[in-house]
């Protein structure tokens, strides 16, 4: 069997054996846990500033509040490339979808940060 996790640093999708993932299972304590604080390799080296993250990533986002990567499809790019005239103004105002509701909800931005840092931000 094949598990499937997100790190929550790039957005990246990783695929774990059955093996692989009870070694993460002793790690992290539970399924919950690996879901919502899985960091891959790639992702501990941006986290600790070893590497950059990369400014231009096909089909993908990052929210300007929260800072999550999201990802979106080949018609919403070349929409918000229509909408904003370059891909790099399109980035500059994005705002993923929990963020906007919790916005609007009246929670502020740094609350907003801090629970993406928790994982405790909704998924949509």
């Amino acid at each position: 069997m094949t598990y499937k996790v997100r790190c929550t640093v790039t957005g990246n999708v990783y695929y774990m054996t059955e093996r692989r993932y009870r070694r993460m299972l002793s790690k992290y304590g539970s399924d919950e846990n690996i879901h919502k604080t899985y960091i891959s390799m790639k992702g501990k080296k941006i986290r600790d500033g070893e590497i950059e993250a990369p400014s231009s990533i096909k089909n993908r986002i990052q929210c300007t509040v929260s800072g999550r990567w999201c990802y979106i499809t080949n018609q919403r790019t070349e929409a918000r490339i229509k909408k904003f005239g370059s891909w790099v103004k399109a980035c500059e105002g994005y705002i993923c979808r929990p963020a906007k509701r919790l916005r609007k909800q009246g929670t502020t931005i740094n609350e907003i940060r801090e629970m993406e840092k928790n994982g405790t931000l909704p998924d949509n």
